[in-house]
């Protein structure tokens, strides 16, 4: 049974949360459920969201998809990581984000790009672990 609630939990947007504000055909909306995580530079090591949370520098909204606190409750999280270009410079990473709708059955994904510098330089080792599949809080 829907509630009227997660009747108003869609996710329409396409672009990162700090994108101009437009409309939803637009791509970034201030009316739907979500706000999609800004693509990140970096150097440190660590990259999963639980790490990237305590690095001084990173917006909050930048970590992990923020969804509208209505609708928090109707919504799993989880993500993966593809390693693209992988050089002495840096390594890109494409973060591919989704959202379950539990209520529709309805999944979103978004694709979030964290280029991490001076790998070799910084003597990073890459770190993804900790909370690859995690509700919504």
């Amino acid at each position: 049974m829907n509630s009227p609630v997660a009747n108003n939990c869609e996710i329409c947007d396409t672009l990162a949360w700090n994108t101009p504000i437009t409309d939803c055909s637009r791509g970034h909306s201030n009316t739907d459920a979500v706000e999609w995580p800004g693509d990140l530079t970096v150097t440190s090591k660590r990259v999963s969201p639980v790490d990237l949370s305590y690095e001084p520098g990173i917006n909050p909204n930048d970590v992990k998809p923020v969804l509208s606190e209505n609708c928090t409750s109707y919504f799993l999280s989880s993500y993966s990581d593809v390693i693209y270009d992988f050089t002495p410079d840096s390594i890109l990473v494409e973060r591919t984000w989704s959202l379950l709708n539990t209520m529709k059955g309805v999944e979103y994904s978004y694709i979030q790009r964290i280029n991490i510098l001076n790998p070799i330089q910084n003597g990073n080792v890459l770190r993804f672990v900790s909370d690859n599949s995690m509700a919504m809080h």
